[in-house]
């Protein structure tokens, strides 16, 4: 498998993990508390291509260790996997998943903690929190995840490009410039593809999820 789709899969896969990891701290340690009667859309505070170059300087002055990709035509899957978590750590906040993992996390909560089974199981003394914790989790997450992949792509081509990782969008943009339209379609297609997958998988756990809780509204 070629390098630049290993490098561009794995700061998807530390996407994912982050997410999740994310998620969980939503769960239990909310930040804030959220209107009951809306949720509210965060937009990227700073884009890449700012904060991209801040943490950079900010590496290189504070702890003397620079973030942009070594040279990496014989990189071991390891390398490869460990290089690839600070780009995805830059995508998760400015794809914008971060601030709406968290903001529909907390309106989810809301919603389920009012619906007529919760108030009943709390009536007999139940307690229903490790139930609603998994449904806030599958809710949240395709949500968030649908809501914030047309950015997550964009903004996965420029990361790529300015900390030089071997992954798909700097191999297109080294094509690019250098007109290589033969080599530069067949990956461009490979690219829309993964994007398209994603998408077919979200809407399709969607669809899934939703028919799983009719029951329960």
């Amino acid at each position: 498998m070629p390098t630049y789709f290993l490098s561009s899969g794995f700061i998807l896969l530390w996407l994912i993990l982050m997410s999740l990891i994310w998620l969980e701290l939503s769960l239990h340690w909310p930040l804030s508390r959220m209107p009951t009667d809306q949720v509210q859309t965060r937009t990227p505070q700073l884009p890449i291509l700012l904060m991209a170059p801040m943490v950079m300087v900010l590496f290189q002055k504070a702890f003397n260790v620079s973030i942009i990709y070594p040279i990496v035509l014989n990189s071991s899957l390891l390398q490869l996997w460990i290089l690839a978590a600070i780009p995805a750590a830059l995508l998760l906040y400015a794809s914008g998943l971060l601030a709406s993992i968290h903001d529909i996390s907390a309106q989810e909560r809301i919603y389920w903690s009012r619906q007529c089974f919760n108030r009943t199981a709390q009536a007999i003394g139940l307690n229903q929190a490790r139930r609603f914790n998994q449904l806030i989790r599958m809710r949240t997450l395709t949500q968030a995840w649908e809501r914030c992949l047309p950015w997550m792509f964009g903004e996965l081509l420029l990361v790529e490009c300015l900390l030089n990782a071997p992954g798909m969008g700097l191999q297109i943009w080294r094509l690019a410039r250098q007109r290589e339209f033969d080599s530069l379609w067949p990956l461009m297609l490979q690219l829309i593809g993964v994007y398209i997958v994603l998408f077919l998988v979200i809407d399709r756990l969607k669809s899934w999820l939703g028919a799983k809780l009719e029951g329960y509204v």
